[in-house]
């Protein structure tokens, strides 16, 4: 397996409670980075396929029961 670099950004700025449901949804291999008003959580996950990263991250991040707005995959970006 490969690291994938994946960044999800969320509708608003995450709480500390918000940080921790995270972490306990499974994302515990992230460097959250808090804005002003939305937080871009950065992965850093094993997996095959940049496919299987995003699908388990997005999961993770649902399971906390955050919103993506923005997705970041290697050199790949969407909104």
């Amino acid at each position: 397996m490969s690291n994938q670099e994946i960044t999800l950004v969320v509708d608003h700025r995450l709480t500390d409670a918000e940080l921790d449901a995270l972490f306990e949804a499974g994302a515990d291999d992230t460097a959250p980075e808090l804005r002003a008003d939305r937080t871009a959580i950065h992965f850093d996950r094993e997996a095959e396929m940049l496919a299987d990263a995003l699908q388990s991250a997005l999961a993770d991040v649902t399971r906390a029961g955050l919103k993506v707005i923005a997705v970041q995959a290697g050199d790949v970006a969407a909104a």
